[in-house]
């Protein structure tokens, strides 16, 4: 029988989950609350668009390989205290 593991890194886009960071972040930042950081804020996290998973999940059902695991990402982390500054300035804060 053939397998294959697919790993998916921070999906984000329309239809999102709620529960994500950056929906969490922003609803705290727009109520003028504090968020919860771990490591001072000095982490990184490699956010993927949510076609790109779909694009990569038909590509693995298409090869049908016969034992395999792929990392779907974007290959480039991102700062988490950048994506909580992009937030703050779209929203005006």
């Amino acid at each position: 029988m053939n397998t294959t593991g697919l790993r998916y890194f921070t999906v984000y886009g329309p239809w999102g989950r709620p529960d994500m960071a950056y929906y969490l972040f922003t609803d705290k930042i727009a109520k003028g609350e504090s968020i919860p950081l771990y490591n001072h804020g000095n982490m990184k996290r490699d956010f993927t668009y949510i076609n790109d998973i779909i694009s990569g999940t038909r590509s693995a059902m298409e090869n049908n390989y016969p034992c395999e695991v792929f990392n779907l990402g974007n290959h480039k982390s991102e700062h988490i205290m950048d994506m909580i500054v992009i937030i703050e300035n779209n929203l005006g804060i």
